[in-house]
């Protein structure tokens, strides 16, 4: 394997490593300086700029199925600026609308002053996204991965200083989250100005129009597969909310918040993958797949060991949403199944050309999870039953698609999907029946037991060996 681009993904890696714990020191923070109630409408907002993705329409998705494997310096300056400044005018018009919308259908003034920060989010968000996605494509990994961390940072360093000067509430956080998004955008345009052509912008070309509209319709379906997948998480959370009012909302978001920052850290890994997966020969997918997939099951197994010191600091740290981690026991096996179908089901089905299998797959996730879950909270009046619902559907969507894959590319090995049942099983039904300390042993014991099967049947093996691409 080209070594540059080993060097590539292990930045990326240590990058998206240190934006995690940096996110996880920002989330733990804010909930010891906002009470329940303030942090629920902040988990709010961040529930809403999840899906600010839906309003690029699949531009961004079709830019980086269509740039994969290209290099930046082969892109036309003169249409890619002048696609970029179009799309700006697109994503300008469409917050106009949103905004518009936004009198029409909010009452409740509190989400409609929420959801009008969403209005500068979806330009801001969608336009990093944009040039995040030319970075990835190209395999400008590097620089993407410096400007995820120079945001993370502004935000804890701007954050630092606001609990100095005992400013934190939320909309300040809010502007905050908004200025970070901006300043990663400058960065972008920086590091990208040898492809941007001032003569490209806003000069009319129809060949420009047409390419965009070109993407949309190449990325849409995996733009509604992605929103599809984030909905199956926060139909639940929606659905709470409505329900139990934002207190109830607030706890519940608190656990999701780890998890969910989880399943983001490895779907950037995901995105990393795809060019290059997409330069190799199917030979060497397979070799690849079947590699990658054996180590992320240890290594999700493995970081389930961390519920049991993270419970301990919340119940010490913030003992407010000490019943939280009841939910955390049951949602950190979606971390196992949603990890593993983020960073490489779905990035291999994109490379395989199949959006609209996954598409189809989240649809049909999301329409039975929002049934269960809403007859959960409505019928049966309980947010732990709605939990069940949505940990069962995540895991039968991973367990799917990955038989699937294996069926695409001719494979026989789903020896991993029955590990993964195992230990998850039994994750979750030790911390119900059992106290925290014997828990915690029981787990252990059987996590070094499942280790040592492992490693003298050779099934360990973190040595990436070299593979030919088919380039």
């Amino acid at each position: 394997m080209n070594k540059s681009i080993l060097n590539n993904l292990s930045f990326s890696f240590v990058a998206q490593i240190l934006s995690v714990i940096v996110s996880l020191i920002f989330s733990l923070g804010i909930t010891k300086v906002l009470d329940v109630e303030n942090y629920g409408y902040w988990q709010l907002f961040i529930l809403y700029s999840n899906y600010a993705g839906f309003f690029h329409l699949g531009i961004c998705d079709g830019l980086y199925l269509k740039l994969g494997g290209r290099k930046l310096e082969r892109i036309n300056q003169f249409n890619f600026t002048n696609q970029l400044s179009f799309f700006l005018i697109f994503e300008i018009l469409v917050s106009i609308l949103f905004l518009l919308g936004l009198f029409v259908t909010t009452a409740d003034p509190i989400k409609f002053h929420l959801l009008l920060f969403i209005v500068p989010y979806i330009i801001i968000a969608n336009v990093q996204t944009y040039l995040s996605y030319v970075l990835l494509a190209t395999n400008k990994i590097e620089v993407y991965s410096k400007s995820v961390f120079i945001e993370k940072i502004f935000i804890i360093v701007i954050l630092i200083l606001l609990f100095f000067l005992k400013k934190i509430e939320v909309n300040v956080l809010i502007y905050v989250y908004l200025l970070a998004k901006t300043f990663s955008i400058l960065y972008l345009v920086f590091q990208i100005r040898s492809v941007v052509e001032s003569k490209g912008f806003l000069n009319y070309r129809v060949i420009n129009l047409r390419m965009l509209w070109k993407y949309a319709l190449i990325g849409i379906p995996l733009m509604f597969s992605n929103i599809l997948s984030t909905l199956l998480i926060g139909s639940n959370r929606l659905l709470t909310e409505n329900k139990y009012g934002i207190i109830a909302f607030s706890k519940l978001s608190f656990s999701i918040s780890l998890v969910f920052l989880f399943i983001v850290f490895v779907s950037q890994l995901g995105i990393v993958l795809f060019p290059l997966l997409r330069r190799m020969n199917n030979e060497n997918r397979k070799l690849v797949f079947y590699w990658i997939n054996n180590n992320l099951t240890l290594l999700f197994i493995f970081c389930m060991l961390f519920y049991y010191p993270l419970v301990e600091f919340v119940k010490y740290f913030v003992p407010n949403y000490y019943e939280s981690t009841r939910y955390l026991s049951l949602m950190l096996p979606i971390c196992i199944f949603e990890g593993k179908f983020q960073i490489l089901y779905n990035t291999m089905y994109k490379v395989l050309k199949k959006q609209k299998t996954i598409f189809i797959l989240n649809l049909l996730s999301l329409v039975i999870s929002i049934a269960l879950t809403y007859t959960a909270l409505f019928w049966f009046d309980s947010i732990i039953f709605s939990i069940y619902t949505l940990v069962i559907i995540i895991v039968l969507r991973s367990i799917l698609s990955e038989i699937m894959l294996y069926r695409f590319l001719k494979m026989n090995k789903y020896n991993l999907i029955g590990e993964a049942l195992v230990m998850t099983l039994f994750f979750i039904i030790i911390n119900l029946q059992c106290t925290f300390w014997i828990s915690f042993i029981c787990y252990f014991s059987l996590l070094v037991t499942y280790i040592l099967v492992k490693y003298f049947r050779n099934e360990i093996n973190f040595k990436f060996n070299p593979i030919n691409s088919k380039n």
